[in-house]
């Protein structure tokens, strides 16, 4: 729960298939364990402090045993203040502390009064299935790392020419441990650089004649620097502008060419840019106001305007007559605002920007437009806070075959 609200969206943050995190499993047995032996021995806060060590020393080995094992660091605290080798740091080592004390004070006391109602006979069949459940996703959770792992080492070596779609398939088993594991993502870049830094490619003897390898090596890291840039961008981009409806791209390519709107790419909807969930919003709203026989082209760049405003909506309180207004009640007017100064818009483009919040804005949309992309905004909102869906190119809409 602590890393769904930390990222606001849910997230299962074990290394685990299922809901079990065995590292906090264990750290509570050991607490309960020396709970038993140091009860009427030791004070409280005393042992709350022996505790904490305890869940400290077992996060750091486990951390250990992990990249022992798989030769990569799950979780990094090295940016963290008094942390040791980014295994541990103070900070979770005083969320160890608190926890520590719930356990005693609150869930266990809990928990074991449920349990005591449980005939013995049963407990044995629980522990039993659970004990095997849990040995059967410790092998399929370590298995898929390690599927991560070689597939982080085949995109290594055919970055250069590897396709979106190619990357995509390598590395779709491993989403979970990707959302789950932010420092697996900078792994894989590590991985992508380290291989960069070290390619030489041998230039034709009619471009560099006579040359020795220092300009070789030197001329040619330019060369894959450039290449590198140009794969990395085309990976960040959601739409391939010659796959899909042409229409569409001549109606809204105004929009997307602007360098201000362009910035969009650089902020945050839910887990990915606000660029990515207007341009999913707005083509599904072009296609279903086609069959609907309303203003597809309006619907289409209202749709991608109505989230114009630049800046992380999460950490960004927005001040207006020296009031804080809620980021859902005042952003139609922000992005309405920076439309009108890079666009000419129409009534039904500013409608669908302004009232797009609807219900939770008072003001009733005055347009069919307006109500279809109020309804999309919040199914493709919803798509992707609950379920983290990427919606591939335009929101998951295929292009024809045509």
């Amino acid at each position: 729960m602590y890393v769904s609200i930390q990222r606001r969206r849910p997230i299962n943050s074990g290394f685990f298939i299922g809901p079990f995190i065995p590292v906090y499993g264990f750290g509570a047995l050991l607490v309960l364990i020396s709970e038993v032996l140091l009860k009427d021995i030791i004070p409280l806060a005393i042992r709350l402090l022996l505790y904490t060590l305890i869940a400290t020393a077992i996060e750091y080995y486990a951390s250990l045993i992990l990249e022992e094992i798989f030769h990569i660091k799950l979780w990094d605290y090295s940016d963290n203040f008094l942390n040791m080798h980014g295994r541990i740091c103070f900070l979770y080592s005083a969320y160890w502390f608190l926890l520590s004390f719930l356990l005693l004070a609150y869930i266990h006391p809990t928990i074991k009064a449920a349990v005591s109602f449980v005939p013995r006979r049963y407990l044995f069949y629980i522990n039993f299935i659970l004990t095997v459940y849990i040995l059967t996703d410790l092998f399929y959770s370590a298995k898929a790392l390690n599927k991560f792992i070689k597939a982080a080492e085949q995109i290594r070596h055919v970055f250069i020419g590897a396709s979106k779609p190619y990357i995509d398939t390598l590395l779709s088993s491993s989403l979970r441990l990707r959302k789950a594991f932010p420092n697996l993502k900078l792994y894989l870049n590590r991985r992508i650089t380290e291989n960069l830094k070290n390619a030489v490619v041998k230039p034709p003897k009619d471009i560099l004649p006579n040359t020795g390898i220092n300009y070789n090596v030197r001329h040619y890291m330019e060369e894959i620097q450039k290449i590198k840039s140009k794969r990395m961008e085309s990976l960040r981009q959601i739409i391939e502008k010659p796959k899909y409806d042409k229409d569409y791209y001549n109606i809204v390519a105004d929009i997307l060419n602007n360098k201000k709107f362009q910035k969009l790419k650089d902020y945050k909807h839910h887990d990915e840019s606000i660029m990515h969930h207007v341009k999913a919003v707005s083509y599904i709203s072009y296609d279903l106001a086609k069959k609907l026989n309303l203003n597809a082209g309006s619907a289409a760049r209202g749709a991608l305007l109505h989230d114009f405003f630049l800046y992380d909506w999460r950490t960004t309180r927005i001040e207006k007559s020296g009031k804080k207004k809620l980021h859902g009640f005042i952003h139609p007017h922000i992005a309405l605002d920076n439309a009108e100064i890079q666009f000419t818009l129409s009534d039904i483009e500013r409608d669908i920007i302004l009232n797009h919040m609807w219900p939770l804005t008072f003001r009733v949309p005055k347009y069919k437009e307006t109500f279809l992309v109020s309804f999309i905004d919040k199914t493709v909102s919803t798509r992707e806070f609950l379920s983290d869906l990427s919606f591939p190119s335009f929101g998951g809409i295929k292009p024809k075959k045509n």
